[in-house]
C-alpha cells in the first residue's frame, strides 16, 4: 500500500518500477540475454535435426563394383536384399562387374557368385551423402595347400635366410607368380623358380626356396608373425613366429693379426693367426671368414690356404658360432707353400668376414710372397783318379776296393730320394774292361742304388760308391800294360722339384802302372 500522491517504490524481488514523463516504463532483468541466446541455439538444433532427416530418408543411387583382390573388374551375378530380407531389383539383370540401384539408408547384404570365385555375401550400410559405391571383392575358388617346411626363428635385419615351403594343388591350376608373403611391415621375400615355371597344374605338388629379408634396420629387437598365401584366395599358410635382431655397426668388431705381406719359403708351412674381438654389448653370431683372390693369377697359390678347423670341401672357409661380447678369439690360417713353389711366386687376395650380425662386411688384404725357394742337385763327390799296379814278372794286378773316396753329394736344399747307380760302358774308355762279365771285367760296382740324400747342411746329404777293381793282367788291352783306362760312372733319378728324370756322369780313371 501507499499513499496516494507519493512515489511508489518497490524493494528487491519486487520488480523495479520508475515513473516517467508520458507513462510507466519496466526495465528488463539483467539475465533475460541468457535465455535467448539458448532459444536461439534450440532453434538451430531443431533445424539441423530436420536436415538430418531429411538427408537420411533421402534415397541415395548406389554402385556395386565386383572385383577380385587385385582390383580387377569381374563379371558375376548379385542377389540384393534389405535388413528384413526383401529382395530388391537392381540393373542390369543377369551377369555384369557393375550393378546400379537406387536405395534408402539402411543396412543391405549382397550375395555374389561368379564362375571360379567363391560365393562371396557382402554386409553394407547405406546412409550419408558419401555412400555411392560399394566394393565387392570376389576369393578365388581354389584346393590346395601352403605348408612351411623349413624357416628360421630368428634373423638380423642385415641378413639374408633362406627357408622353404610346399604348395599343393587338387583343384584349377595355380599361377606360381600368386604364392606370396602375406603383407608384413617387416619382412620381406623373394620366392625362388629356377625353372621359370608358369604355373602349379592339377593334382601336382612343387617345393619352393624363398629367401626372406628384413625391411629397414632396428635397434632393438622385434617379434613378428608371417605366413604365405596364395593372391587372390583364402589359402594360407600356418603362420611362423621370428625374432628381428638388430645388427651392429662392422667397425665392432676387431681384427688382428695380419700383416702387409707375408714372407713364405717352398717346401714350409708358415701360420698366420688372427684375432677377432668383440666389442658391442650384444652377440654376433655366424662369423664367416674367407680366403678370396684378386686376380685369376692367384688361383693356385689359393690352394697353398688352409683353416686349421675347416673342413676338406671348404678349407678357406671357417664360421664362428657366436662371439658373445667382450670375447676374443683366435683362427689360424695355415700356409702350405709347396716344395715347387718359385721365388716371387705370390699369393694377392683378400680376407673376407661377414656375419648375420654385422651391418656390413670386413675385408683385409692378404699378400703373400715366396721369398725362399728349394733347389735339387746330385753332384759328384771324392776323388776320381785311381792307380792300379801290375807285375810284369807274375803276370798278376793288385786289386783295389774303393771305399769312401767316391761320393754323390746332395747339392741342393731338398731331400732326393731313390739314386739308382751304374756303369756306363759305352761312355767309357775301356768298355769291356769296365763292365765286361765277371772274369773279363775290372770293375765290380757294390753301391746300386741310394735309398736317400738328405738336403745340404744334413749328415746324410752325401753318400759313398762302394766300387771292387779287380784287374787281371791276361785282359789288359794289346800294348796296354801301361795306360789309363776311364769308366763312366752314371747316376739317376727323379727331380722333386720338377719330378723330371735327372742324370749325372763322371769318368773314374785308373793309371795302370807295372812293376817287376
Amino acid at each position: 500500500m501507499f499513499d496516494q500522491g507519493s512515489e511508489p517504490n518497490y524493494g528487491p524481488g519486487e520488480g523495479d518500477y520508475n515513473p516517467s514523463p508520458g507513462g510507466l516504463n519496466y526495465e528488463m532483468p539483467a539475465d533475460m540475454g541468457k535465455y535467448i541466446k539458448v532459444g536461439i541455439l534450440l532453434v538451430i538444433i531443431i533445424i539441423a535435426l530436420v536436415g538430418g532427416v531429411m538427408w537420411w530418408t533421402s534415397q541415395k543411387a548406389i554402385m556395386l563394383n565386383l572385383t577380385d583382390s587385385s582390383g580387377n573388374e569381374i563379371n558375376g551375378t548379385l542377389t540384393l536384399k534389405d535388413n528384413t530380407g526383401k529382395p530388391i531389383s537392381v540393373l542390369p539383370k543377369g551377369t555384369s562387374s557393375s550393378f546400379n540401384v537406387t536405395l534408402w539408408p539402411g543396412e543391405y547384404t549382397a550375395t555374389v557368385r561368379a564362375d571360379n570365385y567363391k560365393q562371396t555375401t557382402r554386409l553394407f550400410t547405406v546412409g550419408g551423402s558419401e555412400t555411392t559405391s560399394v566394393q565387392i571383392v570376389l576369393l578365388r575358388d581354389l584346393t590346395a595347400t601352403i605348408e612351411l617346411l623349413t624357416a628360421p626363428d630368428r634373423i638380423y635385419d642385415s641378413q639374408n635366410v633362406v627357408g622353404q615351403i610346399q604348395v599343393t594343388n587338387s583343384g584349377p591350376p595355380i599361377k606360381i607368380s600368386d604364392i606370396a608373403l602375406a603383407k608384413n611391415d617387416a619382412l620381406s621375400v623373394t620366392i625362388n623358380n629356377p625353372d621359370n615355371a608358369v604355373e602349379i597344374g592339377t593334382s601336382s605338388s612343387k617345393v619352393f626356396d624363398f629367401n626372406l629379408s628384413v625391411k629397414g634396420k632396428y635397434t632393438t629387437s622385434k617379434d613378428t608373425n608371417f605366413y604365405f598365401v596364395i593372391n587372390g584366395s583364402s589359402i594360407k599358410s600356418k603362420s611362423k613366429m621370428i625374432t628381428v635382431l638388430p645388427s651392429v655397426l662392422a667397425t665392432k668388431l676387431t681384427v688382428s693379426g695380419l700383416t702387409a705381406s707375408t714372407s713364405l719359403g717352398a717346401g714350409e708351412q708358415t701360420t698366420i693367426t688372427i684375432t677377432l674381438r668383440n666389442t658391442d654389448k650384444l652377440p654376433m653370431e655366424h662369423i664367416s671368414l674367407r680366403v678370396i683372390t684378386n686376380d685369376s693369377a692367384s688361383t693356385e697359390a689359393l690352394t697353398w690356404m688352409k683353416f686349421n678347423q675347416a673342413t676338406e670341401s671348404d678349407k678357406t672357409t671357417f664360421v664362428i658360432d657366436k662371439l658373445d661380447p667382450n670375447e676374443s678369439k683366435q683362427v689360424k690360417l695355415l700356409v702350405d707353400t709347396p716344395i715347387t713353389a718359385r721365388k716371387d711366386d705370390e699369393f694377392n687376395g683378400q680376407l673376407k668376414i661377414t656375419s648375420y650380425s654385422l651391418k656390413s662386411d670386413i675385408t683385409q688384404d692378404l699378400l703373400m710372397k715366396v721369398t725362399r725357394e728349394k733347389t735339387s742337385s746330385v753332384e759328384f763327390g771324392g776323388t776320381n783318379n785311381f792307380t792300379l799296379i801290375c807285375s810284369s814278372t807274375t803276370k798278376s794286378c793288385q786289386p783295389k776296393v774303393i771305399a769312401t773316396e767316391i761320393q754323390l753329394v746332395n747339392k741342393g736344399n731338398v731331400e732326393v730320394k731313390n739314386i739308382e747307380v751304374s756303369i756306363d760302358p759305352l761312355n767309357s774308355t775301356s768298355p769291356a774292361l769296365c763292365a765286361g762279365p765277371v772274369g773279363t771285367g775290372w770293375v765290380m760296382l757294390n753301391t746300386k742304388s741310394i735309398p736317400s740324400l738328405a738336403a745340404t747342411g744334413s749328415s746324410e746329404a752325401s753318400q759313398p760308391i762302394l766300387m771292387n777293381i779287380i784287374p787281371t793282367y791276361d785282359t789288359r788291352p794289346v800294348d796296354a800294360a801301361i795306360g789309363t783306362l776311364g769308366c763312366s760312372l752314371k747316376w739317376r733319378y727323379i727331380n722333386p722339384l720338377t719330378q723330371e728324370t735327372q742324370t749325372g756322369d763322371k769318368m773314374i780313371t785308373f793309371n795302370v802302372t807295372t812293376s817287376k
